[in-house]
C-alpha cells in the first residue's frame, strides 16, 4: 500500500514495465478509454435573424447572431448548392438533422442546454481515413 506501481499486467497475462501495447484493431484511446462508436463533429448554428439590429446601425451591421437557444437554432440548409470542396465531407455535414435523425440527446453545458440536432460529420475509427 502506498507504493508506486512499477509493472503492468497485460491482457495476455504477461507482466510489463511499460504500459501494454495496444493492437491497431483495438478501440481504446490512451490505453484505458474505450471508443464506443464513430467520433462525430456536430455543429449548431444560430439564425442570422435571431437578434435585433437598431435602425441607427443597419448600414454598419449586416449580420447578427444571438446566443444559442432552441428558438434561435438555424435549421436551414448550409451553403446550398454545396461548394466543390464538399467532396471532403459527407452530405450530412451540409443539411440540418433533428435529434431523432442524429440519435443525439440534448446536452446541458455550462452556458445552456444544447439540442441534439445539427449538422454532423462522422469521422472514422482511424486517424487518416476520417474523411469520405
Amino acid at each position: 500500500k502506498g507504493r508506486l506501481q512499477t509493472s503492468f499486467r497485460c491482457p495476455n497475462g504477461q507482466l510489463a514495465k511499460m504500459p501494454c501495447p495496444v493492437p491497431a484493431t483495438d478501440r481504446n484511446l490512451m490505453y484505458e478509454n474505450r471508443m464506443l462508436g464513430v467520433p462525430r463533429l456536430r455543429q449548431l448554428r444560430t439564425s442570422n435573424k435571431s437578434c435585433i439590429i437598431h435602425p441607427d446601425f443597419t448600414k454598419a451591421i449586416k449580420r447578427c447572431h444571438a446566443s444559442y437557444t432552441y428558438s434561435t437554432e438555424d435549421t436551414s440548409l448550409y451553403r446550398w448548392p454545396q461548394p466543390e470542396y464538399r467532396k471532403y465531407t459527407s452530405e450530412d455535414a451540409w443539411k440540418y438533422q433533428d435529434a431523432t435523425q442524429t440519435g443525439s440527446p440534448s446536452f446541458r453545458g455550462q452556458m445552456g442546454t444544447y439540442g441534439g440536432g445539427g449538422n454532423t460529420q462522422n469521422l472514422g475509427y482511424h486517424r487518416f481515413p476520417s474523411v469520405p
